[in-house]
């Protein structure tokens, strides 16, 4: 054999050399990318989105409603002496009986509805917790009265007694003074009218 054929055999197995090489190569990274690809298939899929947080609608605690009776003079009152009526006309010294005008007002939110309603009267000395007469009796009435609504003017009789001398003097009127109706405020029941008694 030449020199020279030796030469391109020799050339020839290089060449051949190379592509296997190269060929090796390819199906290498080809069975790479096989390899990966069923990895990727079985990946976990990325979580969801949380839902979004509706908010609550806040409902409004129910409204208790109670009525609320208050008292106010009308600041007329009418006296009785020997039979004769007469407005703003106070004695000492002989027993009569006073009148004076008042009015009931429901300030809560619920209907009174119809029932006994008791009123107490008294008189008092003017700083002072003395009593020195009363009502002819505490009064007791059936009533009803509507939530923001006002009943009257009424009137209730005062006694003063003959030994009653000249003075300032207090007439209290005190509703549902027996607490027999549940109200907002069990303190605003009562009023208070200064009367002058005069001696003749």
């Amino acid at each position: 054999m030449s020199k020279g054929s030796k030469i391109g055999i020799g050339l020839g197995i290089v060449v051949l050399a190379v592509i296997l090489f190269t060929s090796n190569s390819s199906l290498n990274k080809g069975s790479f990318r096989l390899a990966s690809s069923p990895r990727s298939a079985f990946a976990p899929s990325p979580a969801p989105a949380p839902a979004p947080v509706i908010n609550q609608i806040q409902r409004p605690a129910l409204e208790t409603r109670v009525p609320d009776i208050t008292v106010a003079f009308t600041g007329t009152i009418y006296s009785s002496n020997n039979g004769t009526n007469r407005l703003g006309a106070f004695y000492a010294g002989r027993e009569s009986f006073l009148y004076p005008e008042y009015r009931l007002m429901n300030i809560g939110t619920a209907d009174i509805t119809p029932q006994n309603l008791r009123v107490r009267k008294d008189i008092k000395f003017k700083y002072t917790s003395k009593s020195v007469g009363s009502g002819s009796s505490d009064g007791t009435y059936s009533i009803a009265i509507r939530a923001g609504a006002t009943d009257g003017p009424r009137r209730e009789g005062f006694r003063l007694p003959a030994s009653i001398t000249a003075g300032t003097y207090t007439l209290e009127i005190c509703a549902d003074s027996d607490s027999q109706i549940s109200e907002l405020n069990e303190n605003n029941n009562c009023a208070t009218q200064d009367i002058i008694v005069t001696n003749l």
